[in-house]
């Protein structure tokens, strides 16, 4: 009996290590395009689309939290920012001249 309650709780253990694992490369699905996140860059920065010479766009998470971050590079300098994904709120801003 004792055996058989071990083997239940180790089963159940796994089961929900799995879950977790699996939950983790799950992205929600209200998460906003790229386009989207890149325009809200733009507006942070004040750049025009022609004074955009590259543009870097990579999609994160950390803990709950979906996000992009954005990085313009023009002549006067490269911008990075950070923009949650599914609320469009900027996080963090950061400037290199």
């Amino acid at each position: 009996m004792k055996n058989t309650v071990k083997v239940i709780a180790v089963l159940f253990l796994a089961a929900v290590i799995i879950a977790g694992a699996i939950s983790k490369n799950k992205l929600p699905d209200d998460i906003m395009g790229r386009t989207d996140a890149v325009n809200i860059a733009m507006k942070q920065t004040g750049l025009s689309g022609e004074e955009i010479l590259k543009t870097h766009v990579e999609l994160g998470q950390e803990f709950f939290t979906v996000y992009y971050r954005i990085t313009l590079e023009s002549a006067d300098g490269v911008y990075t920012c950070t923009i949650d994904a599914c609320t469009g709120q900027v996080i963090s801003f950061d400037t290199e001249n």
